[in-house]
């Protein structure tokens, strides 16, 4: 706990993939999507996945986050070849 307290973000200049909970409320939903915004100097690419933050990891939410997952880094790949 004292280190997520102590921790402080720092803006991040290259892609980053964020994997969000489709079924938080709206306001927090909006809140956390522009706070990843804030320290994203690069490209941000937003892949929703059904349910909460506590149960995007349990079935059957987790196959679609593996799978949203899977195609990110399937994508990445193709980018490091070229």
């Amino acid at each position: 706990m004292r280190a997520m307290l102590d921790y402080t973000p720092r803006i991040y200049s290259g892609r980053l993939t964020l994997f969000s909970a489709s079924e938080e409320t709206a306001a927090g939903h909006d809140e956390s999507i522009t706070g990843w915004k804030t320290l994203a100097s690069g490209r941000l690419e937003i892949h929703n996945v059904p349910g909460t933050h506590y149960t995007l990891i349990r079935e059957p939410n987790a196959r679609v986050l593996a799978e949203q997952l899977r195609q990110s880094m399937k994508e990445l790949q193709a980018v490091l070849q070229d």
